[in-house]
């Protein structure tokens, strides 16, 4: 088990990075926020702006979360995606291998790694077949993060998440559908087939067991899932958003499937739960949290 007293968070003011950064907060750990959205940190961070920051504060873990996080932007800029991802990436690994005191990596990529489920649940020797750019520049910065661990010793792991979702997030389809529901859109229209599936982990397990690891992990490059186990359809999610906000629109969905989207997804977590990690929060009591944190947000932007 390795101490951890001081971290830097490299895109810590996003959505899960915030959650990151109060879970560390709450456990004591010295935080340092690295993210454009302060101002502090450009999409092409060197490895000199990483190492000045690991150095200058003497960190025992990198939490490396900056990057993309939509699919169809990959699809617009390939390149861009690329580089957010892996380059920053790389140069967070590149920071912790010239450090003094070299900390442990942890880098958040995604799901996405695996393309479409073929063996359910997804354990993490699943193939990796992504079927977006996205999930091939999450895929080259994992690579990167296994090599730095093999070539240079550098005490590194990965994450993959499946469908994160809680209060803070503003995109994606939990976010979505509740904004559409509590605005009155009636009929709601769904993009979509109501038979596709997403495991969805709520934030703050994936923040808590992201820390548990960063203490616990080999940390010798390996990936670990960070998913419920449970799959959720697009029919069921609406249903249970209908429940959360107890609105009952009448609902259509488009039947179609984005490109560079799977299918289908449930993720088998039970190697980061061995070290600590735990994903119970039901999906009945996460969509409440989210429902009741969007409404009272919605409440303060009116009174603003």
């Amino acid at each position: 088990m390795r101490g951890l007293t001081r971290a830097l968070v490299v895109g810590g003011a996003g959505f899960f990075g915030g959650r990151l950064v109060e879970e560390l907060e709450a456990r004591g750990v010295e935080t340092t926020v690295l993210d454009q959205r302060g101002g502090d940190l450009v999409v092409d961070a060197t490895e000199v702006d990483l190492t000045a920051a690991i150095d200058g504060r003497g960190v025992d873990a990198v939490f490396q979360l900056a990057g993309t996080g939509l699919v169809p932007t990959s699809l617009a800029e390939p390149l861009g995606d690329l580089w957010r991802n892996a380059g920053t990436t790389l140069a967070a690994l590149e920071g912790a291998r010239f450090a003094r005191r070299p900390p442990v990596v942890a880098y958040v990529s995604s799901a996405a790694v695996y393309g479409e489920g073929r063996e359910m649940p997804m354990r993490e020797d699943h193939p990796l077949e992504p079927v977006s750019p996205y999930g091939i520049s999450k895929l080259a910065a994992e690579r990167y993060v296994a090599l730095y661990a093999q070539l240079y010793g550098v005490p590194a792991f990965s994450v993959r998440p499946f469908s994160l979702y809680g209060p803070g997030q503003r995109k994606l389809v939990v976010y979505d559908l509740l904004v559409r529901l509590l605005g009155g859109e009636d009929p709601l229209v769904v993009g979509g087939a109501a038979e596709v599936s997403r495991d969805f982990v709520f934030v703050a397990d994936a923040a808590r067991s992201l820390a548990a690891l960063a203490r616990s992990a080999p940390a010798r490059g390996e990936a670990y899932n960070f998913a419920s186990g449970r799959r959720t359809t697009l029919g069921e999610l609406v249903s249970s958003l209908l429940a959360a906000t107890g609105l009952a629109p009448e609902v259509r969905f488009t039947g179609t499937v984005r490109p560079g989207d799977p299918v289908r997804w449930d993720g088998d977590a039970s190697l980061a739960r061995t070290l600590g990690a735990a994903f119970d929060t039901t999906l009945e009591d996460g969509l409440r949290l989210t429902v009741e944190w969007l409404v009272g947000s919605r409440q303060r932007d009116a009174v603003a």
